[in-house]
């Protein structure tokens, strides 16, 4: 009985459900492990966050808290650190505290967002059924404990399906800007996000819907540019103008190239990961001086090595999708502070996600229902691994997307044993 009435109940009580779920996984998993991060990329969020909140902007937050030091910094983009400068600002300023509220807030938030772009791409069941694999996705749930700024990505990459879909349903200025503008904010939260406005974007107005003409074309896509500009143009110009070389969004890149691009990681057990000992002690100067110093080393060592490249390249892409060495990948990948046990879980569910994931985009296109939006998140996962390293943190844009399209497969086979059912009930008794 209780079964006949959940079906009965509508999306939004079945998918409140789903995000109080979502809530006490989250919940669980802050207050059962460790809030110790250490130094680490958490650590960089929390304390500028926490810098922000006393008015210092977007300095390098851990020297400030100590001594009061104030040193400009865009390790990373500014979105994130905000989020919990917010928190802090409001008075809860504990690690536990914003944990709490990143899984409140952005981790649940996340799921709904899930729930409502499955909908719109397929229908309410396909949207239930991916909110629900969210919801317990330890993909999704370890970056909300983390406090890592991929648990804001994963909400804002839903968000951008949500409104993808929307627009190849109806073209109009405002759905074009808000495409524009959800690109920018995730740009600002992981520099990546750029190449969504030529991946995505573009192509969703120039091939996207049909009976468009090409002013209007030419209008969504200046309507896509001004959003992204207006939104990312102000962060830019802020780091042009306090930084010693030139830096728009982050002066990360350098250091991510160098611990990636040597021999410990071209050779060995780490090919396709990254190893800090890559990287040469630091020498005077600023963020930007210092990247584009490990720029030069990472690109010179490229030069050296370019026979190696399209090997290593492939080796990270296995690592990503967690066909070459995957347990191993675990194991790095639970030391940055997941922990070998929820690693191993997250990879457990990406093998059950990826092959239910590429049936659902094959679903998808044969229904002709927008299959753009999922390849695209799909591909900025790939090519950041490709171009840096194999962590499964580089592939929640496309653990959003997979997660989608199973949620989709899952639907067409559920329509499809219904429909099997009923036709074995109407069909005639041989005599």
């Amino acid at each position: 009985m209780w079964f006949r009435a959940f079906r009965r109940a509508s999306f939004g009580a079945v998918l409140a459900l789903i995000a109080l779920g979502a809530f006490a996984v989250r919940l669980a998993a802050i207050y059962t492990r460790s809030t110790n991060f250490g130094f680490s990329d958490a650590t960089y969020f929390y304390t500028q966050g926490r810098a922000l909140a006393h008015g210092a902007w977007f300095v390098n937050g851990l020297p400030y808290l100590m001594d009061g030091h104030k040193s400009p910094s865009a390790v990373h983009p500014p979105l994130f650190s905000m989020v919990l400068g917010l928190f802090s600002f409001l008075r809860f300023e504990s690690i536990r505290s914003q944990q709490v509220l990143t899984a409140a807030f952005i981790g649940v938030g996340t799921v709904v967002l899930v729930g409502l772009a499955g909908r719109r791409l397929a229908s309410a069941r396909a949207g239930l059924i991916a909110a629900a694999i969210a919801a317990i996705s330890p993909n999704l749930w370890t970056n909300d404990r983390l406090l890592l700024s991929e648990s804001l990505v994963a909400l804002l990459a839903a968000a951008v399906v949500v409104a993808a879909v929307a627009y190849t349903q109806q073209r109009t200025p405002t759905r074009a800007f808000a495409i524009g503008a959800l690109l920018a904010l995730l740009t600002l939260t992981r520099a990546e996000g750029l190449m969504l406005f030529v991946l995505l974007a573009v192509p969703l107005v120039i091939l996207g819907g049909s009976g468009a003409t090409a002013r209007t074309r030419v209008r969504d896509l200046a309507l896509v540019a001004v959003a992204g500009a207006l939104i990312v143009g102000p962060w830019a110009l802020f780091n042009l103008s306090r930084f010693n070389a030139p830096t728009f969004i982050s002066t990360n890149d350098g250091g991510v190239l160098a611990d990636s691009y040597c021999n410990a990681t071209f050779n060995g057990i780490k090919v396709g990961w990254w190893e800090e000992k890559c990287l040469p002690p630091a020498r005077p100067g600023d963020e930007s001086q210092e990247s584009r110093r490990l720029r030069k080393q990472a690109l010179d060592y490229v030069r050296g090595h370019t026979k190696a490249v399209p090997r290593v390249v492939a080796l990270r892409v296995g690592r990503l999708i967690e066909l070459y060495r995957p347990w191993q990948t675990a194991l790095l990948d639970g030391v940055e502070g997941r922990g070998l046990a929820v690693a191993r879980a997250g990879t457990i569910a990406w093998f059950l996600v990826m092959p239910l994931g590429i049936a659902g985009i094959i679903v998808l296109g044969a229904r002709r229902r927008p299959v753009l939006p999922i390849v695209a998140l799909v591909a900025v996962s790939v090519l950041t691994g490709a171009v840096f390293y194999g962590s499964p943190r580089f592939r929640v844009v496309a653990e959003v997307a997979m997660i989608l399209s199973t949620g989709v497969a899952l639907d067409a086979l559920w329509s499809a044993c219904n429909a099997t059912r009923q036709g074995t009930r109407l069909s005639p008794v041989a005599s």
